[in-house]
């Protein structure tokens, strides 16, 4: 444990990288966000359009383009597409979190306090999440926590290196926006001003830097949105401004009807689940420093403004907007994680119930540590796995228990030590489910069998019609296939397209006996089912041939 902390980053790399490339190329792409967003990657990359992201031919413009970007890099450099490809910018996107994380912590903190907290992150079920799946959100956590990274750094005393800092600062901020639009950077700047007016510093941060540094940040925005305008046109401008940028804070105008609308207290739950195991600590480390406050050290006292102000005012200001997702949440992310860290470091809860319940929690988080690490062999009894699967879900737990018994005899002269034990097994829980437990999941969330019988029985030259389709079926046909697509709105004007007794294939999708396919086969309209799939959820696919003469 020792030999660990004196190592920081090596630790952080070895721990961090088992975790991030854990379970990213185990399954195929699983709804509902990932086929949308993979299906994104993938159009991008066969068009070379890089301006305007598009679904099935369509201007997709709920985002900005900078993880899609990612992804046509790695589809470039692979030349080819797969569901792990298409996850490796996310799993990047973590691991670099986990570094800028460490970053942001050393300029206040000490190398343990900044260790924990960068695995503290890792290790949080919120983060382990998004960095395991493909979504933009990854990006945005990378480019916020930068902003902040940078800008704790600027400290320094006026000269290059302080211009370095804040030119890092700006890049990150306009990545930022690139990775998830206006809350990109509303969410670190909220912090940065929060902070500077706690500290008194606002005037001091005043200066020509901030002039050249918004004007560099509105040019990357402005040349963006330009290309936007120019490849797509004003409605497509409208779109992304109004419809997907004012109107996700402010569903209330009426412009957007995307859904994820929730109570204003929504956070108050969702928080605490998303930061598991560690939430409970993270209210410890809050007590903890609003009672020892004055007590600290100066320049550590700083470094907990900033974690806090960057955290806190955040969700505030999130809770008040009408759309809440648990996703929106993950930029605050670094700094509670970090606030943790300090706290295992700190040695504050010496005594008293604080003690007892962190020693109580500590075993609780080992004990859900040990369950994902079985998760494999629990789910792959549920799911009756395949035999080539069940050596390695017992090497899996043989594994993990060979740790705990090895972590176990590691001495740990300090409450730093005793803690990075804790994390360090929790980190290996998630990458040994991870990697096993989603293998037998796989079967049973995958659509990828439907698509599988498109590429089959449609021809290359001819046109896949989808009947009505929702994001998520437009995005599988996408990504699994290369067909020409047509969207269709209604049954009626399906069943029209067979009137010359040409062929028509169309994809419909379904549930639980509604939806389209349940309407358009109510319609009568002359078919023949050429394959279907049905998820573990319930969700349907029918491919199906309309042509004359076709029996229903």
């Amino acid at each position: 444990m020792t030999r660990a902390l004196a190592r920081p980053l090596v630790t952080l790399a070895f721990v961090g990288l088992a975790v991030a490339a854990a379970g990213i190329a185990n399954h195929e792409l699983w709804t509902p966000d990932e086929p949308r967003v993979s299906g994104i990657g993938r159009e991008m990359w066969q068009s070379g359009s890089w301006a305007v992201p598009r679904l099935t031919g369509l201007p997709f413009l709920e985002k900005p383009p900078l993880f899609w970007w990612s992804q046509v890099l790695v589809f470039e450099a692979f030349g080819r597409t797969s569901a792990a490809l298409a996850r490796l910018p996310s799993a990047v996107f973590g691991l670099a979190s986990l570094f800028a994380s460490y970053a942001l912590g050393r300029a206040f903190l000490s190398r343990e306090a900044s260790l924990l907290g960068a695995l503290v992150l890792a290790s949080a079920w919120g983060f382990v999440q998004p960095s395991h799946w493909v979504i933009v959100d990854s990006a945005l956590v990378l480019a916020t926590t930068g902003v902040l990274a940078c800008f704790a750094r600027a400290r320094t005393p006026a000269g290059w290196t302080r211009r370095g800092w804040l030119a890092g600062m700006y890049a990150c901020v306009a990545a930022a926006f690139l990775a998830k639009g206006v809350v990109g950077v509303a969410v670190p700047a909220l912090g940065i001003i929060v902070y500077l007016v706690w500290s008194g510093r606002l005037r001091e941060f005043f200066g020509v830097h901030l002039f050249v540094g918004a004007l560099t940040v509105v040019g990357v925005i402005s040349l963006w949105l330009w290309r936007v305008w120019v490849d797509a046109g004003g409605e497509a401008l409208h779109t992304f401004l109004v419809y997907n940028q004012l109107g996700r804070f402010l569903p209330s105008l009426g412009e957007y009807t995307g859904g994820h609308e929730r109570p204003l207290s929504y956070y108050l739950v969702e928080l605490p689940v998303d930061f598991l195991p560690w939430s409970p600590l993270a209210i410890l480390a809050g007590l903890a420093g609003w009672r020892h406050w004055r007590a600290l050290p100066e320049d550590e006292r700083d470094g907990l403004r900033l974690l806090i102000a960057a955290s806190l005012p955040a969700v505030a200001v999130l809770s008040l907007a009408g759309t809440k997702r648990g996703l929106y949440l993950l930029p605050v992310f670094p700094p509670l994680a970090l606030l943790t860290g300090w706290w295992m470091v700190a040695g504050l809860a010496a005594s008293g119930w604080e003690m007892r319940f962190a020693r109580i929690w500590a075993a609780v988080a080992v004990a859900a540590a040990a369950v994902l690490a079985a998760a494999g062999l629990g789910v792959g009894i549920g799911l009756g796995a395949s035999a080539g699967f069940w050596p390695w879900a017992v090497l899996g737990v043989a594994l993990f228990a060979a740790a705990a018994w090895w972590l176990a005899r590691q001495p740990a002269p300090t409450p730093a030590a005793g803690w990075l034990r804790t994390v360090a097994l929790v980190c290996l829980g998630w990458a040994i489910g991870l990697q096993l437990a989603l293998v037998p999941l796989d079967p049973v969330r995958t659509m990828r069998p439907a698509l599988d019988q498109v590429v089959r029985h449609v021809p290359d030259d001819a046109v896949l019609n989808l009947l009505d389709p929702t994001e998520t079926t437009r995005g599988l046909a996408a990504f699994y296939t290369d067909l020409r697509m047509a969207i269709v709105d209604d049954p009626a004007a399906l069943g029209a397209l067979a009137a010359d007794g040409a062929p028509v294939y169309a994809l419909i999708e379904g549930k639980r006996g509604r939806g389209d396919y349940a309407e358009f086969a109510a319609a009568g309209i002359p078919h023949r089912v050429l394959a279907q799939h049905v998820s573990g959820s319930k969700r349907e696919l029918h491919l199906v041939l309309l042509e004359a003469g076709a029996n229903p």
